[in-house]
């Protein structure tokens, strides 16, 4: 009896050290591993607060305002851009809320780390007076979706402004032209003589309201050829000579005796499965010209199905033969004129390989 609780005692007491052993083991093992966590943080070196700082924060914009515009002025002005961040910041390419304001480019943007861009623009003024207040939106390329605005801001400013601003006429029409234009003035102003610069112009104003003066015109431009133009001008100047208040430009356009839409035609034949191609386009005449229309083909494969006569001009209906046609092409293929005129009309036909 004695000795088996002696035995007893001494198999607990080496359970006991075991247990021991292998608990400050593990703290060993614990402590080690805190270690290389601790050495692996260091290793990584402390984080720059400007590569953490969100896109939207990245990128400073310069609000533009342009002043005082007269009506209908375009402005040209730039937005200027600062990335603040460490890193390039890419930008899809910008939008205005306007049509007004636009740019030539539709390419993406790069603001280079800690530098800056400035970015060209134009706003054209309405033609009246008004505030003017747009917006440009700015997107970030990445998935980062960061997005900015730049305001634009101007003023329009007139004692008078006309509706429409120009007046673009065409030839065309009638040999004798009658616009309107509405002049509009503020209350402080009075509309007095309204003079066109050629004697081919003549002018009659009527007052319609406080602040209202109808002008009727009429412009019997010069004979024209094809092709040309006739500039003149109208002013407006205030009552009892204060001086002008403002010019409206008239231009009169002389279209082509012929002109063919479309201008050119794919013969690629994918829609069609044999060797007959066909298209047909339409020849506008001009209203003060009375003549038959002659179609030449400029090659054998070129075919004329038939030519009907239009209110304005005529419809022709193209036939193409397809096994004879070259694999590449991008040149005129038929000619169209007028009988008795010198002004032709061409038809330009593609096909690629």
């Amino acid at each position: 009896m004695t000795k088996t609780m002696i035995w007893g005692g001494v198999t607990l007491l080496i359970a006991l050290l075991v247990h021991l052993l292998q608990g400050a083991a593990g703290q060993c093992r614990l402590q080690r591993s805190r270690a290389a966590l601790q050495a692996r943080a260091v290793d990584l070196g402390p984080v720059n607060p400007q590569e953490t700082r969100r896109n939207t924060d990245a990128l400073l914009v310069t609000p533009v305002d342009l002043g005082q515009l007269r009506p209908g002025e375009t402005r040209a002005f730039r937005v200027l851009l600062r990335n603040t961040s460490f890193r390039p910041l890419q930008l899809l390419p910008p939008e205005s809320d306007c049509s007004c304001v636009y740019r030539d480019s539709n390419k993406p943007l790069t603001v280079p780390p800690q530098g800056s861009i400035e970015i060209p623009f134009s706003l054209r003024a309405p033609a009246w007076p008004g505030e003017i207040n747009k917006k440009i939106s700015l997107v970030a390329g990445d998935c980062a979706g960061g997005r900015w605005q730049a305001p634009v801001t101007a003023r329009v400013v007139a004692k008078a402004w006309a509706v429409p601003p120009a007046l673009e006429l065409c030839y065309d029409q009638a040999p004798v032209l009658e616009p309107s234009v509405a002049l509009y003035h503020d209350g402080e102003t009075r509309i007095g003589a309204v003079v066109s610069s050629s004697s081919a112009i003549t002018v009659e104003t009527e007052h319609r309201g406080e602040s209202l003066v109808q002008v009727d015109l009429t412009v019997r431009p010069p004979p024209m050829k094809g092709g040309e133009t006739w500039e003149q001008t109208v002013q407006v100047f205030e009552q009892d000579g204060a001086g002008e208040l403002l010019r409206i430009p008239v231009r009169v356009s002389c279209p082509p005796e012929l002109q063919c839409f479309p201008q050119q035609v794919l013969l690629d034949g994918k829609e069609n499965a044999g060797a007959r191609l066909e298209r047909t386009v339409v020849l506008v005449v001009r209203s003060d010209v009375v003549s038959a229309l002659d179609a030449a083909p400029l090659f054998p494969w070129v075919h004329v199905e038939s030519v009907e006569r239009q209110s304005r001009g005529f419809k022709v209906r193209l036939r193409f033969d397809q096994t004879a046609m070259p694999v590449n092409l991008n040149e005129n293929i038929i000619r169209f004129v007028l009988k008795g005129k010198e002004s032709p009309a061409y038809l330009r036909g593609m096909r690629k390989p």
